[in-house]
């Protein structure tokens, strides 16, 4: 087991010193140095050489200093990608936070909406109901009329004694 690794372990250190020899032997520019074949080299533009690139420690080349260095492509160097990424992320977000702001608003006029037209059902019915019951009072009060018509009760009441014919 313990033979196994150590050959893992060399296999791994033969094939990044040739990665590192490809890289160093196209140090020419950053076209050369990127479209190198076999090994994945990084272009520091500070001190002008070709590197091994380790993809586990993008944001950390220690060897080139800043982020000025290039992998992949010439034009845009690494501090570049990371300012546009962080742009795109920022408007993503902005967008995001629009769309929820949107719907969240709209959900709050929505239910302001519907608990208004409640409401004015609510008025509605209550009002409905008042005018059947002054219609109903109305109607009793035509009906004892017309009994106290009938049995000659009409008479004034403020004298004390009902009228009687």
């Amino acid at each position: 087991m313990l033979g196994y690794v150590l050959f893992g372990l060399v296999l791994v250190s033969s094939v990044s010193a040739q990665a590192s020899d490809d890289c160093r032997n196209n140090s020419k520019d950053c076209a050369t140095c990127i479209s190198t074949k076999n090994a994945t080299c990084y272009y520091c533009g500070i001190d002008k050489t070709c590197k091994v690139f380790d993809q586990s420690t993008i944001f950390s080349v220690k060897t080139c200093g800043s982020l000025k260095y290039n992998v992949g492509i010439c034009e845009l160097n690494v501090m570049i990608i990371t300012i546009i990424l962080g742009i795109f992320l920022v408007l993503v977000l902005t967008c995001c936070c629009c769309l929820c702001c949107g719907i969240w608003c709209s959900c709050r006029k929505r239910s302001k909406r519907i608990v208004k037209e409640e409401e004015m059902k609510f008025l509605d019915s209550k009002a409905e109901i008042r005018e059947r019951s002054s219609d109903r009072k109305a109607e009793r009060k035509a009906r004892t009329d017309d009994i106290r018509r009938k049995y000659g009760l009409t008479g004034d009441t403020s004298q004390g004694s009902p009228a009687v014919n």
